[in-house]
């Protein structure tokens, strides 16, 4: 299939779950689900500040991990890490196990540092109801 496609490097599945409204305490915010693989830190060079990736058992369980990016980080946990940490999406209680390095905005003006990332099967099956 490659072979056919010479021009493209890497396809790396991603599913945009936006807005949603994220709790942690009395703490509130909106912001944007990404469901992907971890293939997608590596081509969009998002580094960890802390924590861990989520592996592919967590994909393959549908696991209920996320990695928050830094303005999300600030706006839920401004004085501690993070790690460990549960908060809900929407009524899914998920916990924190990594916080993205701090970026500058994309070219369309999205900010990369309020974002959630997840493993797709997760976002897929537990948010958008989707058994593919």
């Amino acid at each position: 299939m490659m072979s056919s496609l010479p021009s493209v490097y890497e396809t790396i599945p991603r599913v945009l779950f936006s807005p949603i409204l994220i709790k942690y305490g009395n703490k509130s915010w909106s912001t944007s689900i990404i469901g992907t693989t971890n293939n997608y830190f590596n081509f969009l060079s998002s580094n960890l500040a802390y924590g861990n990736l989520f592996t592919e058992d967590d994909i393959e369980n549908k696991s209920t991990v996320v990695i928050v990016g830094s303005k999300v980080k600030k706006e839920l946990f401004p004085y501690r890490s993070g790690i460990g940490e549960d908060i809900l999406i929407g009524k899914l209680p998920v916990k924190v196990i990594g916080v993205l390095e701090e970026r500058g905005s994309a070219g369309n003006q999205q900010d990369l540092n309020d974002r959630i990332i997840m493993p797709i099967s997760t976002v897929m099956s537990r948010l958008m109801g989707d058994s593919i």
